[in-house]
């Protein structure tokens, strides 16, 4: 059966049971009855069953008050047409309890019939939600598989970018320097060849112009130190390595503010002899750099402010800006791939991003990181 007894209309339920009773009472009682059952024996037992079966098929299709109605007008006939003397109704205990047995047929019939309906409809229910979740599940897989996508993307640019960038400085500023030193040594190479054929006073003033190439060298050479640190530095910063990653976080913190020219405030509340692991780390000061990176290109700011604390096993960075702010809606747009880089960082060692904004009230950029996990 496809449909459930009481989603049928009221009057389909309720006729059943008399077209069904009348059809068996037709069977048994009438000229066909005769004609099959010709041995009034047979007639009874045959009649009974057919008049039970339309009582118990009528509870099936239309319900328990259809059924115990199809029962009682099944006994009716029983007693009426079947059961001698004929065309006359008794009322003693066999009729009485011919009705009960049929009513409380027909009554378990029915309740079997909805206890089912209920049964399908929980597991018609089960199913559609189970689809409804499939699919909403798929589509969050579907949309963070895209939005993963997009992020290796963003970071093979930035990635490029950065080797572009560092290529270009080395090729400009250590190139430049390099060419400019072996000028000078090709210059000094020279003149030492030609410094037998000068007399002694010349030979004298050609030592002091070539002490000076010296020096100019020196100069060089001090420009391209600094400069190899500076890209070294850009690329990992040394000092997370030799003095821990506190003094990085504040030595960038002053950096930033300083090429910024930006006030500070700074408040760092950590034992100086907590250490995490170098990965966790790196992470923290990578997801510190992309937040003052933040600062500097969207904010507008005037003052940053700065407090790192570690307290019940958790490390804890905020940084809060006075400047502009944005709608909550900017830090979750899908072009804003710093963001996401950073919340997946934070995510990967077990912590959490959690930003603060409004138009006009700055913003404030909150790392939480387990140091359990980060160990």
């Amino acid at each position: 059966m496809d449909d459930a007894p009481l989603r049928r209309p009221a009057w389909l339920r309720w006729g059943l049971a008399v077209a069904s009773v009348a059809v068996a009472a037709a069977l048994t009682t009438g000229p066909g009855g005769e004609w099959l059952f010709p041995e009034p024996p047979e007639r009874f037992v045959h009649g009974v069953t057919v008049l039970y079966s339309a009582a118990v098929l009528t509870a099936w299709l239309g319900g328990r008050g259809p059924g115990v109605l199809a029962a009682v007008l099944a006994a009716l006939v029983i007693d009426w047409c079947i059961t001698p003397p004929l065309y006359s109704i008794s009322l003693d205990f066999d009729f009485a309890l011919r009705i009960a047995v049929f009513a409380l047929s027909a009554l378990l019939v029915g309740w079997l019939s909805e206890r089912r309906r209920r049964m399908e409809d929980a597991l018609r229910l089960s199913r559609d939600q189970l689809e409804l979740r499939v699919t909403e599940r798929t589509a969050e897989l579907s949309a963070a598989l895209q939005q993963v996508r997009e992020l290796s993307a963003w970071m093979d640019s930035v990635r490029e970018e950065e080797r572009t960038r560092i290529a270009r400085e080395v090729h400009d500023e250590l190139g430049s320097l390099l060419v400019a030193l072996k000028m000078d040594v090709n210059w000094i190479g020279k003149r030492l060849g030609e410094q037998q054929s000068r007399d002694a006073d010349a030979a004298q003033a050609m030592r002091q112009q070539m002490r000076g190439k010296c020096d100019n060298m020196s100069a060089l050479i001090e420009r391209a130190v600094d400069n190899v640190g500076r890209i070294i530095t850009d690329l990992r910063p040394s000092i997370l390595d030799h003095q821990g990653l506190w003094a990085a976080l504040e030595w960038q913190a002053h950096e930033f503010v300083q090429s910024a020219e930006l006030e500070l405030g700074w408040d760092l509340q950590v034992d100086e002899s907590l250490e995490l692991p170098e990965p966790a780390a790196m992470a923290v000061f990578r997801i510190f750099q992309e937040m003052l990176s933040n600062v500097g290109r969207h904010a507008r700011a005037g003052r940053v402010d700065i407090r790192i604390r570690a307290d019940d096993g958790v490390l804890e960075l905020r940084v809060k800006d006075d400047g502009i702010g944005a709608a909550p809606q900017a830090f979750g747009a899908p072009t804003s791939y710093g963001v996401r880089g950073m919340r997946e960082r934070a995510l990967h060692f077990g912590g959490s991003l959690e930003i603060a904004s409004q138009p006009g009230q700055g913003s404030t950029f909150r790392l939480r990181l387990p140091l359990s996990s980060s160990h």
